[in-house]
């Protein structure tokens, strides 16, 4: 890739099943299925566009839309360029979650990024699933008033509505930003209580999210064989000590075997946190 492309970081924000990885996936592989795709942690896809000023990468962070994992989500607001907010046509409390959680979160963690403060970053709101909706209900999205957003699409994962515009509106928009700085895991950890099995597990995908060496097939299968199911992490208080902890000593055992010393440093702190409980 040449060293004059633009590389953006670019945060899809929303709750579970409004159709985040179905945006990207039909994006970036033109890819479209009808069974509902979980995303664990933060999965990253690259996409380029070529324009006249230039060319940007969008690194596409696509995060788990369940909200007991904040720190998985908390990580990768960091470093961003701009988001895209996506909600889902037939259920209004998505957008409700958007302007009540999901935002003052991203826009508290982007702040504390000194070179960003006190600039605003591009954010598009997105109404997916545009192919299940009646008249009514895409009329009651229109009355709405939008000024926080700077710009606001009906999108189809499904037909492929509008998809193309989202990515390279939000890329247009970030291009000419900063790069911005990443900070130290530790930190965000450091704010966090790690007193449950369900945040020792978010501590564990949040880091897996901030390296972002394991590849997310490799992460499915770790999971399965610490006995957690994917779909079943939205109930983290049914997780159990056992399955947490054989889940962190995998990881343990590959940051091992890489001699990643940051790596394994932070999982001995989340561990000391937890068993300090």
């Amino acid at each position: 890739m040449e060293e004059w492309a633009f590389k953006r970081k670019i945060n899809l924000l929303g709750d579970v099943s409004v159709g985040k990885t179905s945006l990207v996936l039909r994006y970036v592989k033109n890819l479209f299925g009808d069974d509902y795709l979980k995303t664990i942690g933060t999965n990253v896809y690259k996409k380029q566009i070529d324009f006249e000023s230039g060319r940007v990468v969008l690194m596409i962070n696509d995060i788990m839309g369940e909200k007991t994992f904040r720190s998985v989500q908390e990580g990768a607001f960091r470093g961003s360029s701009g988001a895209i907010a996506v909600a889902d046509i037939t259920r209004s409390d998505t957008y409700d979650s958007l302007l009540e959680d999901w935002l003052p979160r991203y826009k508290k963690f982007t702040d504390e990024d000194e070179s960003i403060k006190d600039k605003s970053l591009p954010m598009i709101l997105v109404v997916n699933k545009y192919d299940l909706a009646d008249e009514d209900m895409i009329k009651e999205w229109e009355d709405r008033s939008y000024e926080i957003f700077d710009d606001m699409v009906f999108s189809s994962a499904k037909t492929g509505k509008n998809v193309e515009y989202i990515f390279s509106s939000i890329a247009a928009r970030a291009q000419l930003d900063i790069r911005f700085s990443v900070k130290d895991m530790k930190e965000v950890i450091s704010k966090r209580a790690v007193e449950t099995p369900g945040d020792l597990l978010d501590v564990m995908l949040a880091l897996c999210s901030f390296l972002g060496d394991i590849p997310y097939e490799r992460m499915e299968e770790i999971l399965t064989e610490s006995g957690i199911d994917k779909f079943g992490l939205i109930k983290s208080h049914e997780i159990s000590e056992i399955e947490v902890i054989r889940f962190t000593d995998k990881l343990l055992g590959i940051y091992k075997k890489k001699d990643d010393e940051y790596a394994i440093s932070i999982i001995d702190m989340a561990l000391g946190m937890y068993l300090q409980q």
